[in-house]
């Protein structure tokens, strides 16, 4: 939703079809022995060589990610696998029932995924390939050289570049042996480590951890626990790996170890603070707080663990009370990171079935236009900050769909959290409800099996694109329109929120989502009523019907909301009309600048417009409320605008509730008030804003200040729930009511 979907651009149409061509000519050689292969010296001499090119800078980089071959993960256990070598794989093949052992020649290089080069006992060589690997990782982290690993029933492929590769998509396919593992060969073993004490790892772990090396740190401090020791240093080494646990995102495992230390020692200061943290970033505030008040009552002076008892309760406040400081929210996104340190608020909403239309979010009570729904703290997300030197893309060959942006950093970041935390597997994946049927399994030989392709799959139905903050959005959007430079993200940046994939589809929706750092806030567009089923729109309403369906199509259903109805509705020659007036209208106000210009602009030009406009008008069947007149919007506020520097009052009235009125707005005189009752509008431009500033500075000309006070006080919260969060309306300079 939102994301940056570029499959019918011809420059990445053509890298599609060139990439199909590569699968098919690859195809011929499934089954087969490769009729060559490289010694290892060979394609580790040619490995080293691309390292040092690598390490010159490059001004762009372009990364494509290819989802081509859909097969599932290894579920079988270690002991029903026979080995096989190299020299046994065959192109194309997945060897089911069989595992390879290898061992890392070269130090990894990070392309797409992380490349290395690897050897067999027999000594001979071949690529190794691994994807959706940790992003946060240095490589050399993950897999350095001399690493010893076997994979499971390895994919032996041809790459795009005619060679050859053991390919892992599935990050619970490869296993990396410590150094006291028995699998290693013997002459593999380091035989210097192999009578190292409990102590002696436990030193090399802390040695691993100053170094900023918690992979090693963690490798490290699992040997020190095969090692016989006692329970003095048994409660340092759990404490120990439960902090590189912390560091390396494996909350779950973190949350194992300190509890395992409080089992040996149970007012143990750092392993209640290890257990503490961990739950925290589990989003389990409340049971963090648990441990936190067991270690300030233990140790009040712990400085540290009341900071965290305050932090927490934060937390605990927004979970329930949405006790948010957007204000601040807002400041640590410009200036600091788009990572925020806040709760998720689930309002009165639910999630339960929705007739025809699978799981969806429905209304628990009456809201009103602009109440707080949801504030939902995304479970992975990643904002392009860079978008002009760095290029990534994901090509499904499969679905022919090609998504330009940070998809595929989302999809690898949610694969390693339910690699590293399968407490997150059920409601991370229940949001998928497709045809394609993953693994029965969930874990094997006591570690955790993670399907990369259902995760994908899972991500592009249910991701969303997003600005960095919706203010700055719109901030930027109006530069744009007013002929300034504005650097601009687009919808490049990505992130999937749990709950809010849930929301179904309408093209013109009844709550509006707005985005600060990795927060997605949904606010009632309208007022509501309870039972009512909340609705989002997948692709932009000012698509045309033909333009939506096409889109839609990804998820699998033909839209047949109001909107859609009324388009079908329409006839063909009425189509016709609107497009071929709409061009007149965009041939009138190219010369508006020169108008302005020379001051030549009168009546009689606007005079033709508006006659225009109301030819326009005629080519909708339906009434505003279903059928807005969204490609009327810019003509119309152009307009408005022209009127107002003729300071003509009286006309920017008529226009502006003339134009509000095409886009579903209801404007009515109660008593002596003006009352708007917000029809479907166009909640998400910052040009509806626009026309009621108009209105409101016209009323205040002519001096009706009740009417202009009204509707500053819509605008107010027009703008709220257009970014997000109350008082948006005062850090706008230009959201302003601005005399003639």
């Amino acid at each position: 939703m939102d994301t940056n979907d570029v499959s019918d651009v011809p420059q990445f149409i053509q890298m599609l079809e060139r990439q199909k061509e590569i699968l098919k000519m690859s195809a011929a050689f499934a089954g087969k022995r490769p009729e060559r292969r490289e010694p290892l010296a060979t394609l580790v001499f040619r490995h080293l060589q691309h390292l040092q090119r690598k390490a010159t800078p490059n001004q762009y980089s372009f990364q494509t990610s290819f989802i081509t071959e859909v097969y599932p993960p290894s579920t079988a256990p270690f002991e029903s696998l026979t080995p096989l070598f190299i020299r046994d794989l065959t192109l194309q093949t997945h060897h089911r029932g069989r595992y390879i052992l290898l061992r890392t020649a070269t130090p990894p290089s990070k392309l797409t995924g992380i490349m290395t080069t690897v050897e067999d006992e027999r000594g001979d060589g071949e690529l190794l390939a691994l994807y959706n690997q940790d992003e946060r990782l240095d490589p050399e982290h993950i897999i350095p050289k001399d690493t010893v690993c076997l994979v499971k029933e390895p994919y032996y492929k041809t790459t795009s570049n005619g060679t050859y590769s053991i390919r892992v998509d599935h990050v619970s396919d490869i296993i990396f042996l410590g150094a006291l593992d028995s699998r290693i060969p013997l002459n593999w073993r380091n035989s210097q480590v192999q009578n190292w004490s409990a102590e002696k790892w436990r030193e090399h772990g802390n040695s691993a951890v100053r170094s900023g090396n918690f992979t090693k740190a963690r490798a490290s401090y699992t040997n020190a626990l095969s090692c016989p020791t006692d329970d003095q240093e048994l409660l340092k080494i759990r404490n120990n790996r439960a902090y590189a646990n912390l560091k390396l995102g494996r909350f779950d495992e973190a949350l194992k170890d300190a509890d395992v230390a409080l089992q040996l020692c149970p007012t143990d200061e750092k392993a209640l603070f290890r257990a503490s943290q961990a739950l925290y970033e589990l989003n389990n505030f409340q049971e963090s707080l648990s441990y936190l008040q067991r270690l300030v009552e233990r140790y009040p002076e712990n400085a540290s663990a009341q900071k965290e008892l305050s932090r927490t309760k934060l937390r605990i406040d927004e979970e329930k009370h949405a006790t948010f400081n957007f204000r601040q929210m807002l400041d640590t996104v410009d200036k600091e990171t788009t990572s925020l340190d806040c709760a998720t608020y689930i309002g009165p909403i639910t999630i339960k079935e929705s007739k025809g239309r699978g799981r969806g979010v429905f209304l628990t009570r009456d809201v009103k236009a602009g109440d707080l729904l949801l504030c939902e703290k995304a479970c992975a997300a990643k904002h392009s900050l860079d978008s002009k030197s760095r290029i990534s893309l994901v090509i499904n060959t499969n679905t022919s769909r090609m998504t330009k942006g940070e998809q595929a950093n989302v999809i690898s970041q949610i694969i390693n959290q339910l690699y590293q935390n399968p407490s997150k597997t059920h409601s991370i994946t229940s949001a998928y409800s497709g045809s394609y049927q993953t693994v029965k399994e969930i874990e094997v030989d006591g570690e955790p099996i993670v399907d990369s392709f259902l995760v994908e799959k899972i991500v592009s139905l249910n991701s969303f694109g997003c600005p960095i903050s919706s203010a700055k959005e719109f901030r930027d959007y109006r530069k744009m329109s007013q002929g300034q430079d504005s650097e601009k993200s687009g919808h490049d940046s990505s992130g999937y929120w749990v709950f809010s994939s849930h929301f179904n589809h309408a093209c013109i929706p009844n709550v509006s989502r707005s985005f600060i750092g990795n927060f997605m806030i949904v606010r009632a567009a309208k007022d509501l009523a309870s039972g009512e089923e909340l609705t989002l729109e997948y692709v932009s309403a000012h698509l045309n019907e033909k333009e939506r369906q096409k889109k839609l199509s990804s998820w699998g259903f033909i839209c047949d909301c109001k909107l859609c109805h009324a388009d079908r509705l329409t006839p063909k020659e009425k189509n016709q009309k609107r497009a071929a007036l709409m061009k007149t209208v965009v041939a009138y106000f190219k010369n508006s600048e020169q108008w302005y210009a020379s001051g030549t602009v009168t009546k009689s030009h606007l005079d033709k417009i508006v006659k225009i406009l109301n030819d326009l008008e005629a080519t909708y069947v339906s009434p505003a409320f279903e059928q807005p007149r969204f490609k009327l919007l810019s003509p119309y506020l152009e307009v408005i605008r022209i009127y107002r520097n003729l300071n003509l009052p009286r006309e920017v009235i008529a226009m502006a509730k003339k134009a509000l009125s095409s886009l579903g707005f209801e404007i009515q005189t109660v008593a002596d008030r003006l009352r708007v009752t917000s029809g479907p509008g166009l909640f998400r431009s910052d040009f509806t804003i626009e026309m009621f500033l108009h209105l409101a500075s016209a009323y205040g000309y002519i001096g009706n200040k009740k009417f202009r006070d009204d509707l500053v006080g819509y605008v107010r919260q027009l703008s709220e729930i257009l970014r997000g969060y109350p008082g948006s309306y005062d850090d706008e300079t230009h959201t302003k009511v601005e005399p003639f």
